[in-house]
């Protein structure tokens, strides 16, 4: 393997990255919306205990 491949597999993981990123942002947007829809409290402290 040489540098331009690793280089090219780097890449392709960047990309993924940004995809799963942006899948995550759009599932945060979500959340957010239920939340205003619903009158929930921005911050979970249950939720924030999970992690």
């Amino acid at each position: 393997m040489d540098l331009k491949d690793i280089r090219s597999e780097i890449d392709v993981i960047d990309k993924e990255l940004v995809d799963l990123f942006e899948k995550r942002m759009k599932l945060c947007r979500d959340v957010a919306e239920f939340k205003f829809k619903t009158g929930k409290a921005v911050l979970d402290r249950e939720r924030e205990n999970e992690k």
